[in-house]
């Protein structure tokens, strides 16, 4: 009877007590650092341990978004880009442990060797074949074009 009449007497201490033993429990201690670290509060993720931030998660979205308009759904959408984004960062992580890079030559190999581009008259000679230097003055153009509204803009 003594026993019972002290627990009663100290309830409210048992009932907190009990209360921080089960979220001890229940909280990783890690949890509860990443939760008061100020550092982590712009962050989705993390992949490899470089950082997603909540900025770079946001325009991949708006993007994804307007490149599909409304046809998907907002979690849809973010699940998608989610998923983009992991993708891209765990590929870059592998090209770079396996060495791979990717240099300027490459890339204009594969802009000039689309069909879209070898197949457009805009780019071919008298012989219907691609003319390499046409398309580059279509750039030169396109760039010297484009310079000229901006400026117009300002």
């Amino acid at each position: 009877m003594a026993i019972l009449s002290k627990i009663r007497e100290r309830s409210m201490f048992l009932i907190i007590i009990i209360g921080l033993a089960l979220f001890a429990f229940v909280l990783d201690p890690s949890t509860l650092g990443d939760f008061f670290n100020s550092s982590k509060v712009n962050e989705v993720g993390e992949v490899n341990g470089e950082a997603i931030s909540t900025q770079e998660f946001a325009e991949a979205l708006d993007q994804y978004k307007q490149q599909s308009g409304s046809k998907v759904s907002e979690m849809q959408a973010a699940k998608a880009v989610w998923s983009n984004i992991l993708r891209k960062k765990i590929y870059k992580n592998q090209l770079n442990e396996a060495g791979i890079t990717i240099g300027e030559q490459d890339v204009w190999n594969e802009v000039i060797n689309t069909s879209s581009v070898q197949n457009n008259p805009q780019f071919q000679n008298e012989a219907g074949l691609f003319d390499e230097l046409k398309f580059k003055q279509f750039l030169a153009d396109t760039k010297e074009n484009n310079k000229a509204i901006v400026v117009c803009l300002v």
